[in-house]
């Protein structure tokens, strides 16, 4: 195990904690878990572990109530009663890790992956309504047409055990449907297939967060575009 954003132990005074009015992480502790990845019942309230590389981690027990683990990757940790309340695990990977007995109360948890069933209905993240609004909203903006019963039920499955937006609309993206329906607006607007330049262009801006509004737009607005209003005044 290794925490591979700070790199060396000298780096452990330059690790920002956020405020408390109280007792917060124990250095000892901290010093513990970056040589040893063992930290059985440790004091980490407040830690920034932002990015940290945390796999196979020990940290049965531990106190991490205010933490901060966006983006941590926690695969194979076990955390078996360990205390996240309150923490700060949005983006978090726990796939593999063993979770029996954790504490998640207010916990932020939006894009982590692994926590499913752990994850409290009345938390801030995706409850059954929540992930299919969410699906729903991708399939308008990547495909232009609300999701069908069979692909919102399995893609809200699968966000609530732990696959994050960007992965579903990457999926979204890079499917048939979607390639058809940018060959569509080249046809309505240039009148011709898409070549295969712009075809891989927008199922990439797809990707990076576009809807086919904007992507139709983009193309309406191209010179090619304007060059064949004018020869078909």
């Amino acid at each position: 195990m290794r925490i591979q954003k700070y790199g060396a132990i000298a780096a452990l005074t330059t690790l920002l904690f956020w405020e408390l009015p109280a007792r917060a992480v124990d250095y000892d502790d901290l010093d513990r878990l970056y040589r040893t990845g063992n930290c059985v019942r440790c004091d980490l309230r407040r830690a920034n572990l932002e990015e940290a590389d945390l796999r196979n981690a020990d940290l049965r027990e531990a106190d991490l109530r205010g933490a901060n683990l966006e983006d941590a990757n926690l695969r194979g940790a076990d955390l078996r009663d360990a205390n996240l309340r309150d923490a700060d695990l949005r983006g978090a990977d726990f796939r593999n890790a063993e979770l029996r007995g954790i504490r998640l109360e207010g916990a932020r948890t939006r894009d982590a992956r692994g926590l499913g069933r752990y994850i409290d209905e009345d938390d801030d993240d995706y409850t059954s309504g929540r992930a299919r609004a969410a699906v729903n909203r991708l399939y308008q903006e990547v495909l232009g047409r609300d999701a069908d019963s069979r692909g919102l039920r399995e893609y809200a499955r699968q966000l609530q055990r732990g696959m994050s937006l960007s992965e579903i609309r990457e999926d979204l993206a890079r499917s048939e449907e979607a390639r058809d329906r940018i060959r569509q607006i080249y046809w309505e607007i240039l009148g011709r297939d898409a070549d295969r330049d712009g075809l891989r262009h927008y199922r990439q801006r797809l990707i990076d967060g576009w809807s086919l509004d904007r992507i139709r737009q983009d193309i309406a607005d191209s010179d090619e575009a304007r060059e064949r209003g004018r020869r078909r005044r």
